[in-house]
């Protein structure tokens, strides 16, 4: 199913529709990995009934290989070469490898505009090229020489290129950038992917930024329990493997480098350079990267050119070198409104029992709620408990943790931490709920819920046991409301 791209879509029907009528067209479909350029491929093919779909896809190891390209597009035709004058015959044959070389390389771009022609004459025909950076020069060179000369056949022809790659020049053909989907778009393709809870959605919809393989990917990693505020999450997939094969090429301060920006979203320049300065790198360390293409360095800020680079950089890395990003960036947000990002670098740092580190977790918590985030409160002081050495205080979190779940909406995980208070300090007496549990987290006088929902007292049912913690849960037909990205 392709969401949105109404335009794109539109231009591929006129395209096809006009190759059928003898109107040949090409097109250079190109944007960054990831962002829809093989499902717009896939969907021009969807609509070429009728038509001889001839698809090739460039291979990365065969880039500098003559005619690797051509090879494959024309392999199931190599018959038909006999049919050509015999200059065209000889420069494919050569081409091929199976026949003494031409010596003239605009021969081969000739030849090959013939056979497009023969082919078409008997079907229309339609030519989708992918992954065209990988394509070698020598193919490229004859596929632009065709389509370039082709007016009056009924022939089509895409070209699929990713940005940050190998150039393509393709002058006299037009062409059309893919922009990153907007807010409602994404969230229309997340809701393919499967139900995510609230709070993991809102982190997969930010973390990728608009781009379609990063929600997909992001998303079918994002079924486990969700990384500290600060750090990205995790992503699985073709891509994501290919950017960590680029890192492993860069020097290991840069990636370092690189690990730092990936460990704070938004990373902020002033940030990134005292927290690099107090790991021993300089600024000069990040310019490989920036060669590279995987970075780019503005006045302001140090941003990863694709969302899953940032996924790659952090889960590249080795744990050692995770745990002193996060203490270096912890040591240098010392500004009160950094306060949150401070405690959840410091936590994610953390080895072990840390019981200031958990006060800031709390404090963070407090502030969330304030701000109406009862979800971001929730994950901080389940993190909080963690690094709470003192059993008393571990359970007040706990329960502040269950409550501050069921406010934001998160029915069943208030569930599991009720259960978890129980366990640590067993069932209340069997009087607790004579007269109906406390109110949530921020709950005003009168039983409403502190987001203004409706009385919770109208209508309602009683659902899971919470005894052990206070924090019995009640509701009416108003069930899920409410629910916040934290």
């Amino acid at each position: 199913m392709m969401v949105g791209r109404s335009a794109e879509r539109s231009r591929l029907v006129r395209l096809v529709a006009d190759a059928k009528a003898g109107r040949s067209r090409s097109l250079v479909v190109r944007g960054e990995a990831g962002i829809g350029k093989t499902a717009l491929l896939e969907y021009a093919a969807g609509v070429a009934g009728g038509m001889r779909v001839l698809r090739v896809a460039g291979i990365e190891s065969e880039a500098e290989i003559p005619f690797a390209a051509l090879q494959l597009m024309l392999a199931r035709d190599a018959a038909r070469f006999d049919t050509l004058p015999a200059p065209h015959a000889q420069a494919l044959r050569a081409a091929f490898g199976t026949g003494p070389a031409s010596g003239d390389r605009l021969m081969v771009g000739a030849a090959t505009l013939t056979l497009l022609s023969e082919l078409a004459g008997e079907r229309p025909l339609l030519c989708l090229f992918d992954d065209v950076q990988w394509f070698d020069r020598s193919s490229v060179d004859a596929l632009l020489f065709a389509v370039r000369r082709l007016h009056t056949d009924p022939v089509g022809a895409v070209f699929a290129v990713r940005d940050g790659e190998r150039p393509f020049p393709a002058s006299g053909i037009d062409d059309v950038r893919l922009p990153r989907l907007g807010a409602r778009e994404s969230a229309e393709l997340l809701a393919t992917v499967g139900p995510l809870p609230q709070p993991v959605a809102d982190r997969v919809l930010v973390e990728s930024g608009g781009n379609p393989l990063a929600i997909v990917e992001l998303a079918r990693s994002g079924t486990g329990a969700l990384p500290s505020p600060v750090a990205p999450l995790a992503a699985v997939g073709r891509l994501e493997e290919h950017y960590r094969l680029r890192l492993r090429t860069l020097p290991s301060r840069t990636r370092q480098a690189l690990l730092l920006v990936a460990a704070d979203h938004g990373c902020e320049l002033w940030s990134y350079l005292a927290a690099a300065e107090r790991l021993g790198l300089r600024a000069g360390d990040l310019e490989p990267a920036e060669h590279a293409g995987l970075v780019r360095v503005t006045a302001d800020a140090v941003e990863f050119r694709h969302p899953l680079i940032r996924a790659a950089a952090y889960q590249e890395a080795p744990l050692a070198w995770r745990l002193a990003a996060h203490r270096a960036l912890a040591d240098v947000l010392s500004d009160p409104r950094d306060a949150d990002r401070r405690a959840w670098h410091a936590a994610t740092a953390a080895g072990g029992i840390d019981d200031g580190v958990a006060d800031e977790l709390e404090r963070a918590a407090e502030r969330a709620l304030a701000r109406g985030a009862p979800a971001a409160a929730s994950r901080a002081l389940e993190r909080a408990v963690r690094l709470s050495g003192d059993a008393a205080v571990q359970a007040r979190r706990l329960v502040a943790a269950a409550r501050a779940a069921y406010d934001a909406g998160l029915l069943d995980h208030a569930d599991t931490l009720a259960a978890a208070v129980t366990a640590m300090t067993g069932p209340a007496p069997a009087d607790t709920e004579a007269d109906g549990p406390p109110a949530p987290a921020g709950a005003e006088a009168g039983g409403r819920p502190a987001d203004g929902g409706r009385d919770s007292r109208k209508g309602r049912r009683r659902h899971g046991d919470g005894r052990g913690c206070g924090c019995g849960r009640e509701w009416g037909d108003g069930r899920g409301r409410g629910v916040d990205s934290g």
